[in-house]
C-alpha cells in the first residue's frame, strides 16, 4: 500500500501536528538537509527577528531622545545633505528637491552621518533612498545651512551640510517612493519653495558653480 498522505502533517510522535516540541522527522534528506533540520532552523531564527523588528521600532524613539538630550546640553547636531543637479535640455543647471514625509514641504535629500563612513557617502545613501537618483558625489562640500527639527515636545537645531550630486540615472522605483514627490526645478525657483532661509540663499549663489563643475 502506498504511504498515508496524512503522515506528512503528523508530528513523529504521529499523534498530532508538529507544533511545541514535537518535531517532524518524516521526509526525505535533501541537500539542504532534512525536514526536521529545516523545520529547527527556520523557528531558531525566530528571537532574531523579533529583536530586529524591535530594534527597527524603537530607534526613532530613542534617536529623538538622545537628540533632545544633546540639544539641552548645548552640543552640535550635524546632518548630511545631498544637492543633486543636471543639465537641462536647454543647458541650464536644474536642482532636485522632494517633499518631505510629514509635512510635505520641499527639501533636499538628507540623514544622519553614519559612523565609519566619510560624509559625501551618507549624503549619497541618502540620495538614493529618499529621491531615488544616482550619480556622482563632489567630495567637498559647498556650504551648510541650518534649520529647526521638530521633536515631540521641543525643537532643536541643525547643522546640515550640503555635497553637490550629478545625477546621472533617476531610478523608477526607490525605497521611500512612496512617501515623497521629486521635482526638477531651476536654481532660483528651488530656492523660493524652500523654507529655509539659509538653503534658499546656498541655491541661489551655487547656481554658477554647479554650472562648471
Amino acid at each position: 500500500a502506498g504511504r498515508d498522505s496524512r503522515a506528512v502533517a503528523l508530528c513523529s510522535c504521529g499523534k498530532h501536528p508538529p507544533v511545541g516540541r514535537c518535531l517532524p522527522a518524516w521526509g526525505p534528506r535533501t541537500r539542504l538537509g532534512s525536514p526536521r533540520a529545516l523545520y529547527t532552523k527556520k523557528f531558531s531564527q525566530l528571537p532574531t527577528i523579533r529583536a530586529k523588528v524591535s530594534a527597527k521600532w524603537m530607534a526613532g524613539p530613542l534617536k529623538k531622545k538622545k537628540l533632545g538630550k544633546r540639544a539641552r546640553r548645548g552640543k552640535p547636531i550635524a546632518q548630511v545633505a545631498a544637492l543633486p543637479y543636471r543639465r537641462a535640455a536647454d543647458g541650464d543647471t536644474e536642482i532636485l528637491l522632494l517633499t518631505s514625509r510629514q509635512t510635505g514641504r520641499f527639501i533636499l535629500p538628507k540623514g544622519w552621518p553614519m559612523k565609519g563612513r566619510p560624509d559625501r557617502e551618507a549624503a549619497a545613501q541618502e540620495a538614493g533612498e529618499e529621491a531615488g537618483v544616482v550619480g556622482t558625489l563632489h567630495e567637498q562640500s559647498v556650504g551648510s545651512f541650518h534649520y529647526w527639527k521638530r521633536l515631540k515636545d521641543t525643537f532643536v537645531p541643525i547643522t546640515v551640510k550640503v555635497y553637490p550630486l550629478h545625477v546621472q540615472q533617476e531610478l523608477d522605483e526607490w525605497k521611500e517612493q512612496k512617501y515623497r514627490r521629486r521635482a526638477w526645478l531651476k536654481p532660483d525657483q528651488a530656492a523660493l519653495l524652500v523654507d529655509e532661509p539659509e538653503l534658499a540663499a546656498l541655491l541661489e549663489s551655487i547656481a554658477p558653480e554647479l554650472a562648471h563643475l
